[in-house]
């Protein structure tokens, strides 16, 4: 039994059921209608690996459909009439632009794939995507990713990097023939970002392939500047993490998709890790300019910039936990007598 009247879930979708067919309507209400012809588009490229796909696509307007045949030029016309009809058709065509629109995205999951779970994800994450497309303060990390699995890089421009977002321009070079200093130096710049994000308290992501620009004290995204980035690529920055970083991110992700021109952009999540794991350390620091293997470094994000952990705080950690190990090894017993 399905209740479809009750069915929504959160804000921005509901699931319908027609002809045994599970349904995830994603409807979003746009100011205009001046972005309407790449909406389609973007949501079966953003659709395209994932196991849902797009079933329908409508569009609605506060006002009927126009019919504009009228205004079709006519073997019989004058210029001047040609002229003006053209200016009409162009005039109605702005006022229709200027129109509110509403869009209903109907997915479903692709031939094979009867996991509900992953249509639910698919019209979640659309729902996000569509109404942060016009409002940036409602862009966050699953919006980001949305974005990014479609190829939509140039929606992210103008974000301002943040707690839950930085950006490089340029991959880390961390192999020949880059020279061993300067990837021993890279390596640790690789562990430091993604660390600094995993001591925090929010899901974060870190892409390359962008360049930035200053507004005042914010740093903005303000370039889609597509990199020599490969799945080989990915790997490596995966085991550098895995041998650099203490303990092992929880959930670390690290994606590359291809620019429509050429190179490719690479995205590094980092979800919410345990409390108890934190704080994350980083085999290795640079010192004097110079990489040092003998020390280690502690990081931790601060608004769209990074500071390094006290001594005090670590310092504070340490004590904690030897006094939970000092208890776990010899807890207090509660005295059982009673008077007789």
């Amino acid at each position: 039994m399905f209740d479809t009247l009750g069915s929504e879930l959160v804000r921005g979708y509901s699931l319908d059921v027609i002809d045994g067919r599970v349904l995830a309507k994603v409807s979003q209400r746009f100011r205009d209608g001046r972005h309407m012809p790449e909406l389609e588009a973007f949501i079966n490229s953003y659709l395209s690996d994932n196991p849902c796909k797009l079933a329908q696509f409508t569009e609605f307007g506060d006002r009927p459909p126009h019919d504009f045949a009228w205004l079709e030029p006519k073997d019989d016309d004058t210029a001047d009439l040609i002229d003006w009809k053209a200016e009409e058709l162009k005039s109605f065509m702005a006022n229709l632009a200027d129109e509110p629109r509403e869009v209903v995205a109907t997915l479903e999951l692709r031939p094979g794939n009867d996991r509900v779970f992953d249509l639910l994800h698919a019209a979640a994450d659309l729902s996000a995507a569509l109404s942060s497309m016009h409002d940036p303060k409602q862009v966050d990390v699953s919006v980001v990713q949305a974005w990014f699995r479609a190829g939509r890089f140039d929606l992210m421009l103008g974000l301002v990097e943040n707690e839950w977002l930085e950006v490089k321009s340029q991959a880390y070079q961390v192999s020949s023939p880059t020279p061993t200093e300067l990837q021993n130096r890279q390596k640790i710049e690789l562990a430091q970002d993604v660390a600094r994000f995993a001591n925090g308290p929010v899901e974060a992501v870190l892409l390359i392939g962008y360049e930035e620009a200053k507004r005042g004290n914010e740093s903005v995204l303000a370039r889609v500047s597509p990199t020599a980035l490969t799945a080989t690529h990915a790997s490596q920055y995966h085991a550098i993490l895995d041998s650099r970083v203490f303990p092992a991110v929880v959930g670390l992700s690290i994606e590359v998709v291809e620019a429509p021109g050429g190179g490719s952009l690479m995205m590094i999540t980092v979800p919410v890790q345990p409390a108890e794991m934190q704080p994350y350390l980083v085999h290795g620091a640079i010192v004097s300019g110079k990489y040092d293997g003998a020390f280690f470094s502690v990081m931790t994000r601060r608004g769209e910039g990074s500071i390094t952990m006290l001594a005090s705080q670590i310092h504070g950690y340490l004590v904690a936990g030897r006094a939970a190990l000092n208890a776990s090894a010899h807890p207090t017993v509660e005295s059982t007598d009673t008077p007789s």
